[in-house]
């Protein structure tokens, strides 16, 4: 990835109103020391995972269940390539 589209994503996040997506980049920045590529990638991954759960609905992170996260894997494992089974399990470990 270039540098000018790693600064883009960086602007884009920083422009987001989303207060968990803040608290979350804050963590993988501060606690994790993870690049701001790399953090990019693991919201979108998480964005992806509160879609699939909660849809356009209120987002209640305490209504999240370990059956959430396995039916999504589940959902990727099933759609293949590019978020197969490892890329899963990956962002999944950086969190």
């Amino acid at each position: 990835m270039r540098k000018s589209q790693t600064r883009i994503e960086h602007e884009d996040a920083k422009s987001s109103n989303d207060p968990l997506k803040l608290e979350y980049e804050d963590y993988l920045r501060n606690q994790r020391g993870l690049s701001e590529r790399t953090i990019y990638h693991c919201w979108r991954f998480a964005d992806r995972f509160l879609q699939f759960r909660f849809g356009g609905k209120t987002r209640d992170l305490h209504e999240i269940a370990p059956t959430d996260i396995v039916r999504f894997m589940q959902h990727l494992v099933a759609r293949g390539k590019p978020y197969g089974a490892a890329s899963c399990a990956v962002r999944l470990a950086r969190t």
